[in-house]
């Protein structure tokens, strides 16, 4: 059994699992960890990393710029607004 999450909750139903094509866009050290992505009309991407207290903009080109510093106690995943300013 394959367990899943859909509208309904947890669900213990054999789903057919698809394999797509992936790309790395950006590597980062080991013990680094990576949560929540959210993605400008840019291109970029917006990526918060816990493990640093920050948050990255990642370009299409796989280089990456600090976007926000954050305090240690602090939850990036609720800073991102829709204009990603």
């Amino acid at each position: 059994m394959i367990t899943s999450l859909d509208a309904r909750g947890f669900t213990h139903e054999l789903v057919v699992t698809r394999l797509v094509a992936a790309e790395t866009l950006a590597q980062r050290a080991p013990g680094t960890f990576l949560e929540n992505l959210a993605a400008p009309p840019d291109g970029s991407w917006l990526v918060t990393i816990p493990s640093h207290n920050r948050v990255d903009r990642v370009q299409p080109d796989g280089s990456h710029e600090v976007f926000a510093r954050l305090p240690p106690d602090w939850c990036a995943c609720t800073l991102i607004e829709e204009d990603y300013t």
